[in-house]
């Protein structure tokens, strides 16, 4: 992350969503992030493989940026599943309009559009959207939102009927955004691990889906 954007993160709403988390999920965490996780590039550099290709979409030089923007059309779907359900989760959560109608689009491109190049902006969201873009979308889908974010959405939930907190909020939010990159994940170890001569044995893409399911179940 640039040295910019460090001071633009809410970090406090990634603590909040990480405390009580199991300790496995953190470790997880913590290796996306450093971008010290069993990806193609690293396995070939421990010499643990020979392949360090994506298992779902064979780019070259599988590393931990390429999880949030693999373009197979299985991970697809599966993203698409999730922002769904991420913006029905907004929509019930009393989230500041705008906010949910940019953050969908943001989903969508996939980390090919800027932030403040997304459609509707105005006045409130500008600060946010220079922010987010500093943080950029990786960090995005790992929970590292800006901390104009919080304040657009206490200020909405303090004019709309509903007791829920600003911290409840933000906690649920980045719950979704990590469960969203930790699916990824599962799937993609999923699929690597599931190969005999370069055929899937879980052939049904559902049986992929259902087993990442499960195991998001599991924290």
């Amino acid at each position: 992350m640039p040295a910019e954007a460090f001071d633009e993160v809410d970090w406090d709403a990634i603590r909040l969503t990480l405390t009580g988390k199991p300790k496995m999920y953190n470790q997880w965490y913590s290796k996306q992030c450093s971008g010290w996780c069993g990806t193609g590039k690293n396995l070939k550099h421990w010499k643990r493989t020979d392949d360090a290709r994506c298992p779902n979409c064979n780019t070259l030089e599988e590393d931990a940026g390429h999880l949030m923007v693999c373009r197979s059309q299985d991970r697809s779907r599966l993203l698409e599943e999730h922002v769904v359900a991420i913006d029905e989760w907004m929509k019930s959560h009393f989230t500041e309009p705008l906010l949910q109608q940019l953050v969908t689009q943001y989903f969508r491109g996939r980390g090919t559009r800027k932030f403040r190049k997304l459609d509707g902006h105005s006045y409130k969201t500008a600060s946010l959207a220079e922010a987010q873009d500093k943080i950029g979308w990786r960090h995005f889908t790992e929970g590292k939102i800006a901390l104009r974010f919080r304040v657009i959405q206490r200020y909405f939930l303090q004019h709309s009927d509903t007791r829920l907190t600003v911290d409840s909020w933000l906690k649920g939010f980045v719950s979704k955004l990590l469960a969203m990159t930790h699916a990824q994940w599962i799937f993609r170890c999923i699929t690597k691990h599931h190969r005999t001569k370069g055929t899937i044995v879980l052939k049904a893409t559902e049986d992929l889906l259902q087993e990442v399911e499960r195991q998001l179940s599991m924290g």
